[in-house]
């Protein structure tokens, strides 16, 4: 929109302009080429405003594809945790299922897993159930690990150990194993 009047006042083309005018021109115009300027210019507002529209209108398209993309990797991630929480409980199921003993020790003799058995046994002697726990101290009463240890030739050495022993305080013989623990990394548990 282009105003052309011969009997505006100042607050009239403020008014004008703020209402959405491209421009104000008194009469008599003095000179075509500044109809022809204020033409030019007002083209190239609406021009700017094509763009702009598109633009705006690009942008809207985008965030509705990145709020599906989102919503779809959300969706995905929740299932695949879903999935994993089922899966832990699953394994954690069948290795409380097994009879045997089964502790996961780490490098400090702390028992950092431990299956319902191995848990069962601990306690009914007194020991201590939680987590991180040392396996000298709540499986044989010591201070520190026993002779012949098959965790600390684990250590010294990373090959896989047996030895039968006799603890009193679980009421018998065992035979105890121990085998690496990996990383999925390769790298040994520490």
């Amino acid at each position: 929109v282009i105003i052309l009047s011969g009997a505006g006042k100042m607050s009239d083309v403020i008014q004008t302009l703020r209402l959405g005018a491209t421009d104000y021109l008194e009469k008599p115009v003095q000179s075509q080429e500044i109809v022809l300027h204020t033409i030019r210019k007002a083209f190239n507002i609406l021009r700017l405003e094509e763009i702009n529209r598109n633009y705006q209108n690009h942008l809207e398209l985008e965030i509705e594809r990145k709020t599906r993309e989102l919503r779809t990797e959300l969706e995905a991630r929740k299932k695949a945790k879903d999935e994993l929480i089922h899966a832990q409980k699953e394994w954690q199921r069948t290795f409380d299922a097994i009879p045997d003993l089964i502790a996961i020790i780490d490098d400090k003799y702390r028992i950092i897993r431990a299956n319902k058995a191995m848990l069962d046994a601990v306690e009914k002697q007194g020991g201590d159930t939680d987590s991180h726990c040392f396996c000298f101290s709540n499986v044989h009463g010591e201070e520190k690990p026993i002779d012949l240890c098959p965790h600390t030739q684990l250590l010294q050495d990373g090959k896989k150990h047996r030895v039968e022993i006799f603890e009193k305080r679980l009421g018998g013989h065992f035979e105890v194993t121990v085998v690496p623990f990996y990383h999925e990394d390769g790298t040994t548990l520490e």
